[in-house]
């Protein structure tokens, strides 16, 4: 799809029909999702990393426990390597910038970087998002 033709529809109805190409993991962890920007995202994720060669691909969990955190979505490279700390932020949970670079910070005492994903950015076009997001973590390659 071009970005003309995506244009002002919502994310949900990108995701929608291609669902049933989800790999079963994924989909389990989509499942466990707190939010519905993170089950879309985790989702577009999933829909993009099918297209990986299996041998490169990157595994993804929700709701990891990192410290005294929660991650809402966590990419890990083919060989262990990188490790992505992706979070969904919703207008509602993330008005606090102090904490949130707080969180960030033991997050990546941890050994992740942390990738932060808006969920206007998110509802907007979700597929391309998570290509943008794949190729900031050096997991997905033009």
């Amino acid at each position: 799809m071009s970005r003309q033709e995506i244009e002002g529809i919502s994310g949900w109805t990108l995701i929608a029909p291609l669902m049933d190409k989800l790999p079963e993991a994924v989909a389990k962890s989509v499942d466990k999702c707190e939010s519905p920007i993170e089950q879309l995202f985790a989702s577009a994720l999933g829909l993009v990393m099918v297209t990986i060669p299996a041998d490169q691909r990157p595994t993804l969990e929700t709701q990891v426990s990192i410290s005294k955190y929660r991650a809402d979505i966590v990419l890990t490279g083919p060989h262990g390597a990188p490790r992505i700390v992706v979070e969904c932020d919703g207008a509602d949970f993330h008005r606090d910038t102090g904490k949130d670079a707080k969180r960030t910070a033991e997050i990546e005492r941890h050994g992740y970087r942390v990738l932060r994903v808006t969920g206007s950015e998110i509802h907007h076009n979700p597929l391309a998002r998570a290509k943008v997001l794949l190729r900031e973590a050096g997991l997905l390659w033009p």
